[in-house]
């Protein structure tokens, strides 16, 4: 099967015939369809922490084409959405509730260096890791199951009620999709921060809230009407220097900071305007429950899903498909077609 490989910061990735994988008891072999590149791909290779050898992917669906002993629940040409992560149910974590922070939950994740990911033809999986593509969920569209669970996921630790008011900063693909779970939470009054305008205009479509460009606009002018005349809820989806600096700034007194975007890069903070506002700093890592949700959303037909997919490209392509999103982009989602 065709697989891409990186190979190390030179050359890159390279498309490569590696063997077909065999399905162990409690296993999948899933022929990918759709797998998607995600800011968390473009983190891994900027961190020189890949090894040569290593097949990355995470967001992904395809159709079960053969089934190892000990899978009834599923079936062969079933479509299916893929849970890239493996907790091991036995940490802290895992026993405490919280098996999106498992000690060996990335590790062990499929696409992230250990097991191979979804940039491959085939792909095996275990069994608890599948979720069916639900009735009129396109497999183009379930690919964006597993960006869309971190989304809720953030949503959820913000504990946003209905009713309540949010401002995101950044509104690329992620600060799209929270902006969407913030949409299916109840949520009265959405404004995502975002100076491209192509996103913006992809935003608008979404019909979740108000958009601006911050470089034109005055934010805080879409809160007048509340008493701080601020956010009570700030989603940081930029993971960019300083945007983590400029929530805590325009969230309300007393209100709650999401952080979701991820940088690799050490962040300051003023912790005097933390404290004399007395702002909650909260992270939102993964997800697992919320997986369900994500494709329950999908399947809900109330987003229009397809536009936030704003190229879709091939295997063969991957590496220039990459170059594209790892300078400032006008792209939203891009899919690797199978």
């Amino acid at each position: 099967m065709k697989a891409v490989v990186w190979m190390g910061e030179k050359p890159g990735f390279q498309l490569k015939e590696i063997p077909i994988p065999e399905p162990k008891p409690g296993e999948v072999l899933i022929k990918v369809r759709y797998c998607g590149i995600s800011g968390t791909d473009l983190h891994l290779i900027e961190s020189g922490r890949l090894k040569p050898g290593t097949i990355l992917g995470h967001e992904l669906t395809g159709k079960i084409t053969q089934l190892g002993a000990k899978v009834n629940n599923l079936k062969e040409d079933d479509w299916v959405a893929v849970r890239p992560y493996v907790p091991c149910g036995n940490c802290p974590a895992c026993l405490g509730g919280r098996p999106n922070i498992c000690s060996t939950g990335i590790e062990n994740a499929i696409g992230f260096g250990k097991s191979p990911g979804g940039f491959a033809e085939y792909l095996v999986v275990k069994k608890e890791q599948v979720w069916k593509l639900g009735k009129g969920v396109s497999a183009r569209e379930g690919a964006l199951a597993e960006p869309l669970a971190s989304a809720v996921r953030a949503v959820k630790q913000s504990g946003a009620k209905i009713g309540d008011s949010a401002l995101v900063i950044g509104g690329g693909p992620m600060g799209a999709l929270v902006g969407i779970a913030l949409k299916w939470a109840g949520v009265h009054k959405v404004v995502i921060s975002e100076p491209v305008l192509r996103r913006r205009n992809i935003i608008k479509n979404l019909r979740v809230g108000e958009v601006a460009d911050p470089e034109k606009i005055n934010i805080l002018k879409f809160f007048d009407d509340l008493p701080w005349k601020q956010p009570m809820l700030v989603f940081e989806c930029a993971g960019e220097k300083g945007t983590l600096e400029q929530a805590l700034e325009l969230c309300a007194p007393g209100g709650r900071v999401v952080m979701v975007g991820l940088s690799w890069e050490p962040t300051v903070i003023n912790s005097l305007v933390c404290l004399s506002k007395e702002l909650e700093l909260i992270a939102s890592f993964s997800y697992y429950q919320e997986f369900e949700v994500a494709l329950d959303i999908i399947a809900s037909d109330s987003f229009e899903f397809h536009s936030l997919i704003t190229s879709i490209i091939s295997l063969e392509e991957i590496n220039s498909g990459i170059e594209r999103l790892n300078y400032p982009s006008s792209e939203m989602k891009l899919l690797v077609q199978i």
